[in-house]
C-alpha cells in the first residue's frame, strides 16, 4: 500500500512539474522573439514544437497560413484577432537563440 501511494505521489509530481514548466526548449522559442511580426518570429525547427508551444500557451488557432518572406518559410497561426509568427528553421541550420 505505501509502495502505490508513493508511486502515485512521485507520478502526480512529475506530471504537475512538467504542466507547469516550460523545456529548456520551450524557453528558447520563447526567448527567440515575441511572435508579433515576421520580423520577431518564434524561431522554432518543426510544427511539433510550434503546436507544443501553442499547447503551453493553451491557445487554439483558427487559421494557419504557411508564407515565405523574404526568402524565408513562416508559419502564421490566427488566435482571435492576433496573429503568431513561427519562423522555420531547419535542425541543421543555426538559429540565434
Amino acid at each position: 500500500m505505501k509502495t502505490s501511494i508513493l508511486s502515485m505521489l512521485m507520478f502526480f509530481i512529475a506530471f504537475t512539474a512538467n504542466a507547469f514548466y516550460p523545456s529548456e526548449r520551450m524557453v528558447n522559442i520563447l526567448n527567440s522573439g515575441d511572435g508579433k511580426s515576421y520580423r520577431t518570429a518564434y524561431e522554432i525547427n518543426s510544427i511539433e514544437e510550434e503546436y507544443q508551444l501553442l499547447e503551453h500557451l493553451k491557445l487554439i488557432p483558427t487559421m494557419q497560413m504557411l508564407s515565405i518572406i523574404e526568402g524565408q518559410y513562416y508559419d502564421i497561426l490566427v488566435v482571435g484577432d492576433e496573429r503568431i509568427y513561427f519562423k522555420l528553421i531547419p535542425k541543421h541550420q543555426k538559429q540565434s537563440v
